[in-house]
């Protein structure tokens, strides 16, 4: 029996493959799940975690940078900066974790996932054929 888990929004990922015992009474059949057997489908997303560190400090950097020159450009615009700091890195902050959040909640997970599916174009049933009944 294979169980796929229900948030996912895709129709590949097998998430839990469980042994069976299957009845067949009066053309009605009943399973009854068993032990875990293993996982189905592993989709390599060991790194993710790291990659989302990694997005935050280049997003960082490239604000930095452009504030860098926009300084150099509007000395003007950095006097105000100055003088309202508070209210800038508060907008600065709220902005960068917005599209943080934005690529990691939306962006990010599709991509994972659209590389899959062009990696394994078949049905990811298949892959369980590797697990020991």
């Amino acid at each position: 029996m294979a169980l796929k888990d229900a948030v996912e929004p895709n129709r590949r990922n097998v998430n839990a493959v469980y042994a069976a015992e299957v009845v067949r009474d009066a053309g009605r059949v009943k399973a009854r799940p068993g032990e875990l057997l293993g996982w189905g489908v592993h989709t390599r997303r060991r790194w993710t975690f790291v990659t989302f560190f990694a997005l935050a400090w280049l997003l960082a950097q490239l604000v930095g940078q452009g504030l860098d020159r926009a300084f150099e450009a509007w000395p003007g615009f950095a006097r105000w900066v100055a003088d309202n700091i508070v209210i800038t890195i508060v907008v600065i902050v709220l902005a960068e974790t917005a599209l943080l959040l934005h690529l990691m909640a939306r962006r990010i997970p599709t991509w994972i996932d659209n590389g899959y599916k062009r990696e394994n174009r078949a049905d990811n049933l298949a892959s369980l054929k590797g697990v020991a009944a």
